[in-house]
């Protein structure tokens, strides 16, 4: 094997340095594909483009940022032709105990569950003490409720009729409020639910529905996509 070197004129010391053995196989380059939450995009491009200097620029005509505000998301792309490029997609998660609760939706509890998932929630409650008032008053409607049937029905096919009369006479609280984070990662916001009740029957259903919680959804996602967009400075962002 014939190795030619070329000196340059100053260069005292030469050290060759021979190994036998497998030179390490070639790999191909590692596409960079990250998944996290809604600052994934704007933390990446920041701390990314103070890496490039003069020598080494960045080519931010190779990268864009699609923005979808309905399924809550950015997608940033660097160096968009080439296969091996990075892609950061942020994602804002909706807080999953508040999915729980299943507001504005068909979701329905009998009382005595509605009773149990309050309790096992009253971190989320605004007040704790109105919380432990909602599970009692649902333990006891659950009590009276059946104590009703039970008195009531004379074989003849009224016992929902009856119900129904008891159940307007018992006062109930017919709204609480939570203070939770809407979002993973977001502070705390108050809002208001409100209780209806649907006698089927002879059970009573419970479902919660919040208006400001709707309104909170929307008003958060568009405040938190602008605010993360205007940290993709110099990238062109497209809504989709």
């Amino acid at each position: 094997m014939e190795i030619k070197v070329n000196v340059e004129e100053g260069v005292k010391t030469l050290v060759i340095e021979h190994r036998n053995g497998q030179a390490l196989p070639l790999k191909e380059p590692v596409k960079i594909d990250i998944n996290g939450t809604i600052t994934a995009p704007g933390t990446f491009w920041e701390q990314r483009k103070q890496l490039y200097t003069a020598e080494n620029p960045l080519d931010v005509k190779k990268c864009h940022a699609l923005i979808d505000r309905r399924k809550r998301t950015i997608h940033l792309i660097c160096d968009e032709t080439n296969a091996y490029n990075a892609e950061v997609k942020g994602t804002i998660k909706v807080n999953p105990d508040l999915l729980e609760f299943g507001f504005n939706t068909v979701k329905r509890r009998t009382c005595k569950d509605a009773a149990l998932f309050f309790k096992m929630n009253a971190h989320l409650f605004d007040s704790k003490e109105d919380c432990m008032k909602l599970v009692s008053q649902f333990k006891d409607l659950k009590y009276r409720i059946t104590h009703e049937i039970e008195m009531s029905d004379d074989r003849k096919g009224n016992t929902t009729d009856k119900m129904v009369s008891r159940l307007n006479g018992i006062k109930l609280a017919d709204s609480f409020n939570l203070n939770a984070p809407i979002f993973d990662g977001e502070e705390n916001v108050k809002f208001r639910v409100e209780i209806e009740l649907d006698v089927r029957d002879t059970e009573i259903e419970v479902l919660l529905v919040s208006q400001e919680y709707d309104e909170i959804l929307k008003t958060k996602t568009d405040e938190i996509i602008n605010r993360e967009t205007l940290r993709l400075t110099d990238v062109v962002c497209l809504e989709v």
